[in-house]
């Protein structure tokens, strides 16, 4: 009896160490911490999810503000606002997971000393280029650009709530990536009716009220992927009807570019026509995904259907 006693009372010691180690388990930290400056007085933080972690959610905090902020499990970026010029920011960024264990953080700092446009521009064969990621988040800071640029030597990203027009961008030709999302109030991309060629990948992602693409009817190259995600109004892709190369893949309606497949539909999106010439041409060097849209044909549809 004694003995039986003694086995009972191991294997409850040995179940609530073992459930002991498993809370106090320390998930992996972020990967790829970084920090890109932007114009204004704003800095965009990104990262990689670590690989095979169960993911409740990430804790960010930074010096010398120091209030944690809870961000959702599928993000990879924030933006960071009103920074003061000239003072240093330490950030520290932890993944809590399912049991609401906190890794160790992967940390940076920033010294905010912010970039802009309106210095006197690079010059190259007698072009104005503007060197390095530019960031704009509001319609001040797009406002602000200095139209002396024809090209962007960096990634373009234009995401703010209250970004109504891309006007002052008009002299833009070439940029290295274009990644547009999360503008609530615009809703067409006049201003990038010069841009011919995209050195990069094309992101336009849950832009709430954008009708249609047909600013970019110049556009002839995108040296990477097309993706176009969850723009609620978005009904045709008319204004892509002179793309003539595609060297990546296209992902319209399912995100699977950067991060596992994932759903994000165009709700209205029916009209691919827009597509044609890329595809007569076999102008599209990698995969195409269409799916989850308001109509997901496949190529030979939009051969056949398309005048």
């Amino acid at each position: 009896m004694k003995n039986k006693i003694a086995c009972l009372l191991f294997l409850v010691l040995l179940s609530a160490g073992c459930k002991k180690q498993a809370e106090e388990h320390i998930p992996a930290d972020p990967l790829d911490f970084k920090a890109t400056v932007t114009i204004g007085n704003n800095v965009l933080l990104s990262w990689a999810a670590p690989a095979g972690q169960d993911i409740k959610e990430y804790s960010l905090s930074f010096l010398p503000d120091g209030v944690p902020r809870n961000i959702s499990r599928d993000s990879t970026s924030i933006l960071v606002t009103n920074l003061k010029k000239g003072e240093t920011y330490s950030f520290s960024l932890k993944v809590r997971d399912a049991a609401g264990n906190l890794s160790s953080g992967a940390t940076l700092q920033v010294t905010a000393i912010l970039k802009d446009t309106t210095n006197v521009p690079v010059t190259d064969s007698g072009r104005a280029v503007f060197t390095g990621d530019l960031i704009l988040s509001s319609q001040a800071e797009v406002d602000h650009f200095n139209k002396a640029y024809s090209r962007i030597d960096g990634t373009l990203t234009i995401s703010g709530a209250d970004i109504r027009s891309l006007l002052p961008l008009a002299s833009i030709d070439t940029v290295k990536a274009l990644e547009i999302y999360s503008n609530d109030t615009l809703t067409s991309l006049a201003g990038l009716n010069k841009l011919k060629h995209i050195n990069g990948t094309l992101y336009i992602r849950e832009n709430k009220k954008l009708l249609n693409l047909k600013e970019l009817g110049n556009l002839e190259t995108v040296e990477k992927d097309l993706v176009i995600l969850g723009n609620k109004q978005l009904a045709d892709l008319d204004g892509l009807s002179k793309l003539r190369a595609v060297n990546g893949s296209i992902y319209i309606g399912v995100e699977g570019w950067k991060t596992p497949a994932k759903a994000r539909g165009n709700q209205s999106l029916a009209n691919y026509c827009g597509l044609k010439l890329l595809l007569t041409g076999n102008g599209l060097k990698g995969g195409f995904f269409i799916e989850h849209n308001l109509s997901n044909p496949d190529r030979n549809s939009i051969l056949s259907n398309c005048p």
